[in-house]
């Protein structure tokens, strides 16, 4: 939209001449545009100011109906010796007085001002009529927006619903700016990072670390967003720093680009996350504010886009804190895991390490199988229970040197019931139940608890039965030495759809230089210490 500003005062060209056209249409020919900025000024046809007055016409007269026509915003006309006079207010031109002047005949006084009027009126209707689109317009654009901004929030919203621990702040913040980025209208969004400095065990500072998510075009430096976080650091820790027009201030030295910004901070309680930065407002710079006020709010950032980046950063600082628990809950879980392995194992030292490299084994069949990450995860804590029952047994019955009795054998069968019983109430642990349960089920239905064959037994009993089998055949116990890994290989292919699902025996030994890999290596956890406490 061509704007011409004359002594600081804005007129919309187009306007102008769509006026000039329509004047000529009604009376016949071109009427002179004068404004009033300290005094009366006329515009020529290029939208430029010519001289202040008319050289023609008397300066008290031409003055007088000037300042009566834009005063009373109505038509006016006077005789003077040249003829009638006609002056037309314009509205909406400008904020400032504009107002349209023709010289006819004499005589044509009465005639004129109802012709003017009439023109005036059609061009107050039209001016209305164009108003009302534009509020419409805005109005739409505010109700989309805002629709927008809602579906934006509940995908927000959604995204806490933690599904795995790959999904951590980082990669929420990868998810969000991009959406939220066109929604600010703005040019960039930058995540700029917080480091913590250990000063002491009691003492730490933040520091303002480096961008580390970024979405939109690169127009400022990564340095300069640090600095300009560091300049505006202890403002926006009281409310959200916004800027416009910032190009045209003393702050902007050192800033080349950077016209306007909003900067929020991310916290996670007393704690600095980082810190979101919105960067150049996307407007039309030639956009007439003078006849369109309420467009300015779609110029400028503004409260409703610093209170969306506030809101947005606390939903980021929510699913952080989020992560942070789910980490910390994770990390409990395999602790009290490990603490009831270390249970069993304290009861038979033969047996120690076997959970973990079972739990070993059947995380990299798992892996083979092309299951998740996230079902590996959970597999490798099953193979870490399943024979958690085991410390129902009788140590008499664990630790007997020789071949079982059938009465010992059947008790022997009973701890993947009772590891169930154990660890059925946990409901967090919850997923390990089918492989606590069901590792030493057949394929061919001659296995136990409950002779479960085929897919009917749960994959996770499958995968652990193939790996508890092979860490079993080859490990030392008490009555005899482990047999060769080559023996113990041509007894899981030769029970292959008979003891063992084929698919999983296939996969196992795809496989199998891995796990020979992890039995070569492993080593049992070390049992802590504990220190004698010293008398405070």
């Amino acid at each position: 939209m061509a704007v011409t500003t004359t002594n600081s005062i804005q007129f919309d060209q187009r306007l102008l001449a769509e006026l000039q056209t329509s004047l000529v249409e009604t009376f016949g020919g071109e009427f002179q545009f004068w404004f009033h900025a300290d005094q009366w000024h006329r515009l020529t046809s290029e939208g430029e100011s010519a001289e202040v007055l008319s050289k023609d016409i008397e300066e008290t007269v031409f003055t007088s109906l000037l300042e009566d026509s834009a005063q009373t915003k109505r038509v006016a006309s006077v005789d003077v010796q040249a003829g009638s006079l006609l002056a037309i207010p314009i509205p909406r031109a400008s904020r400032k007085a504009l107002v349209a002047i023709r010289t006819f005949q004499p005589g044509q006084s009465e005639w004129l001002l109802k012709l003017a009027e009439l023109f005036q009126r059609d061009v107050r209707t039209q001016t209305e009529l164009l108003s009302l689109r534009h509020e419409n317009q805005a109005f739409l654009r505010q109700v989309t927006n805002d629709f927008e901004e809602l579906t934006f929030l509940r995908s927000m919203a959604e995204l806490l619903e933690i599904s795995e621990l790959s999904f951590d702040f980082t990669a929420m913040a990868e998810t969000v700016l991009p959406t939220l980025k066109p929604l600010l209208e703005a040019e960039a969004l930058v995540l700029v990072s917080a480091d913590k400095e250990v000063i002491s065990k009691q003492e730490s500072r933040i520091l303002v670390g480096e961008p580390t998510v970024w979405a939109g075009s690169r127009c400022l430096a990564p340095k300069m967003c640090q600095d300009l976080v560091k300049r505006y650091r202890t403002q926006c820790e009281i409310q959200p720093v916004v800027k416009n027009n910032f190009d045209g201030t003393s702050d902007a030295e050192g800033f080349p680009g950077l016209t306007s910004f909003i900067i929020v901070p991310i916290v996670n309680g007393a704690e600095f996350i980082g810190w979101l930065l919105a960067l150049n407002r996307n407007n039309d710079r030639n956009m007439n504010t003078e006849e369109l006020p309420w467009e300015v709010s779609y110029l400028e950032f503004g409260t409703h886009e610093a209170t969306l980046m506030s809101s947005s950063a606390a939903i980021l600082a929510t699913h952080a804190r989020n992560v942070e628990l789910f980490r910390e809950r994770e990390e409990l879980l395999v602790s009290m895991v490990r603490a009831l392995v270390s249970a069993i194992e304290a009861k038979d030292e033969y047996t120690r390490g076997h959970s973990e490299r079972v739990a070993l084994y059947g995380k990299r069949v798992a892996e083979e199988l092309g299951l998740g990450e996230d079902y590996c995860e959970r597999l490798y804590l099953t193979g870490l229970l399943h024979d958690v029952g085991k410390i129902g047994v009788r140590d008499a019955v664990l630790r007997k040197p020789g071949p079982l009795t059938d009465e010992e054998f059947e008790e022997i069968k009973q701890h993947p019931d009772m590891g169930w019983s154990i660890l059925q109430e946990l409901q967090s642990l919850s997923y390990v139940l089918p492989g606590v349960l069901y590792h030493h089920e057949n394929h061919n239905g001659r296995g136990y608890p409950d002779g479960l064959s085929g897919d009917n037994i749960p994959l996770d009993g499958r995968i652990l039965a193939v790996a508890d089998a092979f860490d079993a055949m080859t490990s030392d116990r008490p009555y005899r030495t482990g047999m060769p890994v080559e023996k113990a290989e041509a007894i899981l292919k030769d029970g292959s759809g008979k003891q063992w699902d084929p698919e999983m025996i296939d996969a196992f030994f795809r496989a199998l230089p891995d796990i020979l890999e992890i039995k070569k290596t492993y080593s049992p956890r070390a049992l802590p210490v504990r220190k004698i406490m010293q008398n405070a």
